[in-house]
């Protein structure tokens, strides 16, 4: 299965097809109705995974979360997972790396305030960010999902730490992390790391990012 992110279905991932692996794309944005918790996703996701323990999770950005989740709780089912600009905790902590309370504060607020497309034409934006881009050009990644759905995700995002939890997981994962996130900060994590040299949390080299795939995914 492939997972999307946060406000992004999964096409930002979609140069994956050439990798001619079959993907099932769910779009973590839509996959429920508001209100919703992590576990709740999670049992949607688990119900379409095969019964035995052959499922590869790929999972983009808040997608990990998801990902990490339900490795968890059913490794009976998990071959694999790779999380790509993904991070077991996205806010930061004093031991830890990642977007600072105020900042978050302040996307929170731009939800509540902007209708749902200039929401997305500001998180794009940011999502790209060092690079200079016109957010429209990107719209075939927006999810079609709700304001509501949207603020629920972001209340899994600011309350979610799994960090024990990687500790704990005894199926194969590895991260595949662009160097220029600004939303995904560099930790040390308790997996295999790669980092893609010129890519975004939203832009991806895809030749490098389907260089690392192949050296990544299980046999």
């Amino acid at each position: 299965s492939l997972l999307g992110g946060f406000g992004f279905n999964t096409q930002p991932l979609a140069c994956l097809d050439q990798l001619e692996l079959p993907l099932h794309a769910i779009d973590i944005n839509t996959l429920l109705t508001a209100p919703f918790t992590l576990d709740d996703l999670c049992d949607a996701i688990i119900h379409t995974l095969a019964p035995k323990k052959n499922n590869t999770l790929i999972a983009y950005s808040t997608g990990g979360l998801l990902a990490i989740n339900i490795a968890l709780r059913r490794p009976d089912l998990i071959k694999q997972l790779i999380l790509i600009n993904s991070t077991p905790k996205f806010l930061e902590e004093s031991d830890w790396q990642g977007i600072k309370a105020k900042e978050f504060k302040r996307l929170a607020a731009k939800l509540t305030t902007l209708s749902r497309l200039n929401f997305m034409r500001h998180f794009t934006q940011l999502a790209a960010f060092p690079n200079k881009i016109n957010p429209q050009d990107y719209s075939d990644s927006w999810s079609d999902s709700s304001k509501e759905n949207l603020t629920a995700l972001m209340t899994i995002i600011l309350t979610t730490d799994l960090r024990d939890a990687l500790k704990s997981l005894t199926v194969n994962r590895h991260f595949v992390n662009a160097e220029l996130d600004i939303l995904v900060l560099k930790n040390k994590l308790n997996a295999p790391q790669t980092y893609l040299t010129d890519s975004t949390h939203l832009q991806f080299d895809q030749s490098e990012l389907l260089s690392v795939m192949k050296s990544a995914l299980c046999c």
